[in-house]
């Protein structure tokens, strides 16, 4: 019995690392709305380790509102503005480091009365946002896509280790982008400074601008590159791009 205790508490441990969690087929699944008050003053959202689809839209009104789905006899969501910071988190097992799953996204409506900084961190699912303008849109995922689509910040910091990152209509300052086993495509993105890397996978895509206008610094080590790596001085725009195994094909428009 204990050998048997040990390897069901392993399996639980391993599952955790990876991202997964179970879904607790014995409860009701109840829909809920949270919606912030003007005396929070929120000013940052963050999204830790939910390890579900998230969907991050613009809002209808002035408040930050947050829809999910929890049980009704087992909570795993909790929400609280602390410090000008509205957090979003799952409750995990102390004991093994899993989470019920509810198997529904969590979907977070911004409005565009100010500028929020967002960070998320999330395990597995994926993330998406559309139309939303941030001062910092930062995104960590362990396995999943991530996909922006017409959305201005001033900084994006984009990384997933098992999943592809894909962003169009997007204007930045700076675009930091990682992975490990990682697709990169852009559509019509607008920054002054690129640093892109993958381990294994592809870089392409459109940028808005003229190559003129850049330093630019590519390499794959087995793939493809159309891009020609030239230093100018008369500009800060710096593109940075490598991949380790795929192929580089960005055009200019």
């Amino acid at each position: 019995m204990k050998k048997i205790t040990i390897t069901v508490f392993s399996i639980l441990m391993l599952l955790a690392l990876c991202g997964f969690t179970y879904e607790n087929t014995n409860s009701d699944l109840v829909k809920h709305e949270y919606i912030s008050t003007e005396t929070e003053n929120v000013s940052k959202i963050v999204i830790a380790d939910v390890n579900a689809d998230i969907l991050i839209k613009k809002s209808d009104t002035n408040s930050i509102v947050v829809e999910y789905y929890d049980f009704s006899d087992n909570p795993v969501y909790t929400i609280s503005a602390v410090a000008e910071t509205l957090e979003i988190e799952k409750i995990y097992d102390p004991n093994t480091s899993v989470a019920a799953n509810p198997c529904k996204p969590l979907v977070v409506y911004v409005p565009d009365k100010q500028k929020y900084e967002i960070s998320i961190y999330n395990r597995g699912g994926s993330i998406e946002c559309e139309s939303i303008d941030a001062t910092k849109f930062s995104a960590n995922m362990v396995s999943g896509n991530i996909t922006l689509n017409n959305v201005s910040a001033d900084n994006i910091e984009l990384q997933s280790r098992v999943g592809d990152i894909s962003i169009g209509n997007v204007v930045s300052n700076s675009i930091n982008i990682s992975g490990v086993i990682t697709n990169i495509s852009f559509d019509c993105v607008l920054a002054y400074n690129y640093n892109c890397s993958t381990g294994k996978g592809n870089i392409s895509g459109t940028i808005v601008g003229s190559s003129n206008e850049y330093s630019i610094d590519s390499h794959t080590f087995w793939g493809s590159n159309n891009l020609s790596n030239k230093m100018i001085t008369d500009s800060n725009n710096v593109i940075y791009i490598r991949t380790s195994i795929g192929n580089i094909d960005l055009t200019f428009v």
